[in-house]
């Protein structure tokens, strides 16, 4: 007989599936407001905040000195490349379209 999956884990799995499937709503929604940089930055910022949070109460140790420079170069293509492009691979979302047909 099976065990019983840990309840911890089916929390953890269901928050990331429901985050990660509305951000795609959210970014959608916000281009209409916000071009893709400063959207990318404020993304990376509430996850940084989030992060601290949590790195807070679970006891996340710092990096070594020595690993600094290869967690900066990580976080900065992170950054770069992956918000950047993934806020704006997709050109115009289909609200801001209608909003500037409307004009």
């Amino acid at each position: 007989m099976r065990n019983a999956p840990d309840l911890r884990l089916v929390i953890a799995v269901v928050a990331t599936v429901m985050f990660g499937a509305s951000a795609y709503a959210a970014i959608g929604d916000a281009l209409a407001s916000y071009s893709p940089g400063p959207l990318a930055l404020l993304r990376m910022l509430v996850a940084s905040v989030m992060f601290a949070v949590f790195a807070a109460f679970a006891g996340v140790r710092l990096p070594e000195v020595r690993d600094l420079p290869a967690a900066v170069l990580a976080g900065l293509l992170a950054f770069a490349l992956g918000l950047q492009g993934a806020s704006s691979a997709g050109g115009d979302p289909p609200r801001t379209k209608k909003l500037k047909a409307g004009r």
